[in-house]
């Protein structure tokens, strides 16, 4: 019995039949290679079921599901994980884009698939619309003077596909310091219609009225699907260089004298004559009107003189009478006179005993000079240097105006009106008028130098430069909200005829320094 039991465990190799191996069984994932979500409008969204299936003969374990992208793509989980033979697991894919564009993104699942355990989906699809883009989003001026602007410049871009319709650009804020500007036409004609790739500019622009801190709003709305309201925030600080009150007695006027120097085309026959001739007598009529002592006297170029039978005219005459004696003085000697500066330097001279008579203040009276010209002055130096020389005359020089009538001193130069620049800086100098010789009419010319010469609307000349949202006039200590306005050409306060300030009263005008703008 041992021997075989021995013989049996000492059998050969071959005698063992080895034992047989199961086979291991597997998940196959099976889903599409590509979602396309089409065409989509920027606002709108669009959801694509995708379905995962086991194709294998084990089970298939979903591990992770992945989009490479979140740009308006969103996923909900997969509602099962563990896929029996032929199982099937469904995602929702929702595309919502938020700028035009195509869509390139990829959806990536994990699985124990011994053989793909990485699956990769292309998600595609055309997102179309109008995008809104800005060149900035807020903007800080920093300090600006009071009477000073600063500007930035501001770009809306449409980086869409299709036509962006801007409706209304607007700004908010309480006290108006801030401007919206464009050009001529699109400020005033909405909306602004701007094709994919095109630009508009505008300004934006801070001139503080007030020593404060301040802020606004820009909004520009538009069919921008994502951003139908743009905002854009600016701030800034206004500043003044200092403040100034000045300061202005108003003496009774009591006398008035006057001083024309012309050229030859405002006589008889000259190719303006008719318009002159026309408008003296207005001249006189508002004169007279005030019923102010008066002395004027119209100049011979040569010599300062006059001629005719009398060295001026006062309001002893009647207004048709004064027009006769402008002939006679105006008479055999007028010539192609180009230099009144020159003239009223020599009629200062020739007429000073009657000019600057002391008996009935005539001195101290107020000295209006007034030249006229449609050609270039050509008396030499400036108006300065002339100015200075008149104002030796005087004790006062506020006491003398120079007013002119003639041709745009910006103007282009040539033609029948030429500039007359010296002389209209004289009377920005003065704070006198400077009038249109090429004007058909002169009637309102010769009413506003009569009114000037009388002393009706004097201007009251500001000793520094003024912001002008901030001035303040005061007759008397009452403040005047309305009857004036300030001439940034002459620096001065001017009143209308119905709010001049009364004799004896006194006008105090209140401002801050604009300072020197950037």
């Amino acid at each position: 019995m041992m021997l075989l039991a021995l013989l049996l465990s000492c059998g050969s190799e071959d005698d063992i039949s080895p034992l047989d191996t199961a086979p291991v069984l597997s998940g196959d994932i099976l889903v599409a290679g590509e979602v396309s979500f089409g065409e989509l409008t920027v606002g709108d969204s669009l959801v694509q079921a995708l379905l995962v299936q086991n194709a294998g003969e084990g089970e298939l374990e979903i591990l992770s599901a992945e989009l490479s992208s979140t740009d308006g793509l969103t996923m909900t989980a997969p509602d099962a994980t563990l896929l029996t033979t032929g199982g099937l697991s469904q995602l929702l894919l929702t595309w919502e884009p938020t700028t035009p564009g195509d869509l390139d993104a990829t959806l990536t699942i994990l699985t124990d698939d011994p053989d793909s355990p990485t699956t990769e989906i292309a998600l595609t699809g055309e997102a179309n619309g109008p995008m809104l883009a800005i060149s900035i989003d807020e903007h800080n001026f920093g300090q600006v003077g009071v009477g000073c602007a600063s500007e930035v410049a501001m770009t809306v871009t449409n980086n869409g596909t299709t036509d962006l319709n801007i409706s209304e650009v607007s700004q908010t804020n309480s006290d108006g310091e801030f401007r919206l500007d464009a050009d001529e036409y699109t400020m005033e004609i909405f909306p602004w219609i701007l094709k994919p790739g095109y630009s508009q500019e505008f300004t934006l622009e801070f001139a503080p009225s007030l020593d404060h801190d301040t802020a606004a709003l820009v909004e520009l709305y538009s069919d921008d699907a994502t951003s139908p309201r743009t905002q854009v925030q600016i701030w800034g600080e206004g500043t003044i260089a200092g403040e100034r009150t000045d300061f202005f007695d108003v003496d009774e006027q009591t006398n008035a004298t006057a001083l024309f120097a012309m050229n030859d085309s405002n006589t008889v026959g000259g190719w303006h004559g008719d318009v002159f001739w026309d408008s003296i007598e207005v001249f006189f009529d508002t004169l007279l009107e005030a019923g102010v002592p008066f002395r004027v006297a119209f100049l011979l170029p040569a010599t300062g003189q006059v001629s005719g039978s009398v060295p001026y005219i006062d309001d002893s005459y009647t207004a048709s009478e004064a027009v006769s004696l402008v002939g006679e003085m105006m008479t055999g000697g007028m010539g192609d006179n180009d230099g009144q500066f020159s003239t009223l330097a020599l009629g200062l001279n020739a007429q000073a005993d009657w000019l600057f008579e002391e008996n009935g203040n005539w001195d101290d009276s107020r000295l209006s000079l007034i030249a006229i010209n449609h050609d270039t002055e050509q008396s030499g130096g400036t108006a300065t240097s002339h100015l200075s020389n008149y104002y030796s005359y005087k004790e006062n020089t506020e006491d003398i105006i120079f007013h002119a009538i003639g041709g745009d001193p910006g103007g282009a130069g040539g033609g029948v009106c030429e500039r007359y620049t010296e002389p209209y800086n004289a009377t920005v100098m003065t704070g006198g008028y400077f009038l249109d010789y090429c004007d058909t009419s002169w009637e309102e010319h010769m009413v506003k130098i009569a009114e000037a010469v009388r002393g009706d609307f004097n201007a009251f000349v500001l000793s520094d430069n003024p912001a002008p949202y901030s001035i303040t006039v005061k007759i008397d200590g009452v403040t005047l909200d309305e009857g004036w306005s300030y001439s940034e050409v002459t620096n001065a306060v001017l009143f209308a005829e119905e709010a001049f300030p009364g004799s004896g009263s006194e006008v105090t005008i209140d401002y801050h320094l604009s300072g020197e703008c950037k």
